[in-house]
């Protein structure tokens, strides 16, 4: 099986809950959880969707649960990091359209079930005026749709699964086996398991997979359209945007957790790493070495591809400065119209964020630059110093930044 992380999202300013572990099984795909540290197991060269092992069925237990200090034992686990061919295979991608399956998981004897019926569940992710599937369309020009699922029983994108055991105070995990056992051979790419509010999911709102296919919702917050973005975006391998050391706080981006925690949620995207990483715009990144050359140009808002007013040469989406030995800076103008027009923070700014590893990696606010402001970075590449200046900013239509 394949070892990824899976991480919980707390609404605004919860206690943020610490990251859990999955292995999933390469024969039938089965999620199979830790019964405690992970790391103990797994040690400090744990890789994300990388890592691999191989173990004694005896240290899993018949609900799919690991159990650490028998696979700690002797001869009970093989471990395999870092199998980068395998995860080329695997690798998920950010574009074309995915099929989306959403299972309910209901006891009708014990009425434990979601507050929302298949029909509205299916409205909140699929079909109503924001949620998953528009919002991901809009912030990606199209590049990236996700389908409702068809198949037996599934009903515009919705599958609802019974079961006789008792759902109150049983551990979202467990929950999952239930929905993913009910969802055997229905073709899917992405599964919401979304569970009923006596299920206890450990402090978080939702819990996705850093990369993989399956995320799952407390029900009181499976139809808010930031949630579904968030836990979506873990499945596409993004790991939080934070700012100033919190990990939540950027403004600018779904992985962060800035937006509207409503039904009716809000319009806006994701910072310039995550923009970067999905490759929506692809043809109009642009990689700039300071220690070897400057960059002196214009950069334009995503809405600027989507209506078709970027000029062919000359304007660019997303800017990434990179030199040996230093952390990757990000560079978007955080044009506040159209897919990212109530973007909470920083609307109409050049926003500059750091991350390392394109995907995997937490991202770090650094500034968010007005007309004439300017960033600067000491000790770059050894003994220079990096500045990024906005020299002109337009807000009209379509607006750019200098």
């Amino acid at each position: 099986c394949t070892v990824s992380q899976v991480h919980g999202f707390t609404p605004p300013d919860a206690t943020e809950v610490p990251v859990q572990f999955a292995c999933t099984t390469d024969e039938d795909g089965k999620t199979l959880f830790f019964d405690s540290d992970a790391i103990a197991l797994l040690g400090n060269g744990f890789v994300s969707d990388e890592t691999r092992l191989a173990l004694d069925p005896q240290a899993i237990s018949p609900d799919g649960m690991i159990n650490v200090q028998q696979a700690m034992a002797p001869g009970a686990v093989t471990i395999v990091s870092n199998d980068v061919e395998n995860n080329r295979r695997r690798k998920l991608t950010t574009t074309g359209t995915k099929r989306v399956l959403v299972v309910r998981v209901v006891n009708d004897v014990r009425n434990q079930k979601p507050s929302q019926s298949e029909a509205r569940m299916s409205n909140d992710v699929f079909y109503d005026d924001n949620n998953l599937r528009v919002r991901y369309d809009d912030c990606s020009n199209g590049a990236l749709i996700f389908d409702p699922a068809t198949g037996t029983n599934v009903s515009n994108g919705v599958l609802t699964v019974s079961t006789t055991e008792n759902l109150d105070g049983m551990g979202w995990q467990n929950c999952g086996r239930i929905a993913t056992n009910g969802a055997r051979g229905i073709a899917k790419d992405y599964t919401m398991i979304v569970c009923p509010d006596v299920v206890n999911f450990g402090g978080a709102a939702a819990w996705g997979q850093m990369p993989g296919s399956t995320s799952w919702y407390m029900s009181r917050y499976a139809s808010i359209p930031i949630v579904q973005m968030h836990e979506l975006g873990h499945n596409l391998g993004h790991h939080h945007s934070g700012k100033d050391g919190v990990t939540y706080r950027d403004p600018t981006c779904n992985m962060g957790n800035r937006g509207s925690w409503s039904d009716r949620g809000s319009n806006f995207c994701f910072n310039a790493a995550k923009t970067w990483a999905n490759k929506w715009y692809e043809e109009y990144h642009i990689i700039v070495d300071p220690s070897s050359g400057s960059y002196d140009g214009t950069l334009v808002g995503i809405n600027a591809v989507k209506n078709k007013t970027i000029t062919e040469t000359g304007q660019d989406v997303v800017i990434k400065i990179d030199s040996s030995g230093e952390t990757a800076l990000y560079i978007i103008y955080n044009r506040m119209t159209g897919a990212n027009n109530q973007v909470p923070q920083n609307g109409d700014q050049v926003v500059i964020v750091e991350q390392g590893r394109e995907l995997r990696s937490t991202s770090s606010w650094r500034a968010a630059l007005s007309e004439g402001q300017e960033y600067t970075q000491g000790g770059w590449s050894g003994t220079g110093t990096l500045i990024v200046k906005v020299c002109s900013l337009e807000i009209g239509t379509p607006g750019s930044a200098r």
